[in-house]
């Protein structure tokens, strides 16, 4: 009894003691707030120009990557990681192999990253999927540009199939294929026409050979792997037609 008295005196003096600190820092703190501004009207600043008129951006919240510009693949270039940021393994069939980011041959000074991918054994294909910025939105009879660099190892030459699939690569909405790849870096590049409108869709890179290849991006600002509306605005930037309107009403 006498332990259990003596904890319950002591624990009621912390907390008084507790109680009288918070106090004195909440005083502290109110009479610190106080403060004076004082504007010096006959001191003008920087002179501002009537004319500077326009528009504010700033590349926030995918305002400009993933907002206006009409560049539908997320991390087209593999760039700042280690890990194919935004890519996805997929096959079909019994195929099986592996992808990562390599660095061992750069596509030139300002792209250092490239996806390698390995089909090592079984049937079927294996690719790469990206599904964008929270889906890639399609519409149907829409044409959507794309382009992109490959190399590959031991030989194969291709194909390398691209297709524009829904979220679950039960849909095929656009294919193309190219060839022709060797041990250097070469631009290639399709059209696609979109048989169906999808807001989830994703854009897959497959081989179906016993192979590996690389594909990487350029060091160039316009977009690799764009895809995008047909027709492009004064400038030479891929803009999305929908939201462009809006910034130069």
């Amino acid at each position: 009894m006498k332990r259990i008295g003596f904890h319950c005196v002591t624990v009621k003096r912390r907390l008084f003691s507790f109680l009288a600190i918070a106090c004195l820092t909440a005083c502290g703190a109110r009479a610190q707030a106080s403060a004076t501004l004082t504007v010096r009207a006959d001191q003008p600043g920087a002179v501002v120009s009537s004319n500077l008129f326009g528009i504010f951006f700033e590349e926030i919240n995918y305002g400009g990557d993933g907002g206006i510009y009409a560049e539908r693949v997320r991390n087209r270039s593999f760039a700042n990681s280690t890990n194919p940021d935004f890519w996805t393994l997929v096959t079909n069939g019994v195929a099986a192999g592996t992808m990562g980011v390599d660095t061992s041959l750069p596509l030139n000074p300002n792209n250092l990253r490239s996806l390698q991918l390995t089909r090592s054994s079984g049937t079927g294909g294996i690719g790469a999927a990206n599904s964008g910025y929270w889906g890639i939105a399609l519409q149907s009879g829409a044409i959507y540009d794309l382009s992109f660099y490959a190399r590959s190892a031991g030989g194969f030459t291709g194909p390398v199939t691209v297709q524009l699939q829904s979220a679950d690569g039960g849909s095929v909405y656009a294919q193309a294929s190219v060839g022709g790849l060797t041990a250097d870096w070469q631009r290639f590049a399709a059209s696609f026409t979109s048989s169906g409108s999808n807001n989830t869709a994703r854009l897959v890179l497959s081989i179906s050979n016993t192979a590996t290849v690389w594909l990487g991006a350029t060091g160039r600002r316009r977009r690799v792997r764009r895809a995008r509306l047909p027709g492009r605005p004064p400038g030479g930037h891929d803009r999305r037609q929908r939201a462009l309107p809006h910034l130069t009403a």
